[in-house]
């Protein structure tokens, strides 16, 4: 029986790791269940997310970046 979801290969898993992260609440909701699955079912797809949530560790410590002078006015313009 079909729950609708698609399933996805690592090859896809990567996608969304690499766009999205390795928050599954950060992922599409239509590929989410897919790719929990995927991740449950294989060593390689629990490797890829781990790496993924260490990259987004190092990425959420950094300091936000301050915006350079004028760039309110750059956009409004």
């Amino acid at each position: 029986m079909s729950t609708g979801a698609p399933a996805i290969d690592l090859e896809r898993l990567a996608t969304l790791l690499d766009a999205y992260g390795g928050d599954p609440l950060r992922w599409p909701d239509g590929e989410r269940d897919a790719a929990l699955a995927l991740i449950a079912g294989s060593a390689e797809a629990r490797r890829m997310q781990e790496e993924a949530r260490r990259l987004d560790a190092v990425l959420d410590a950094l300091p936000a970046a301050a915006p350079s002078p004028g760039l309110a006015e750059r956009i409004v313009a």
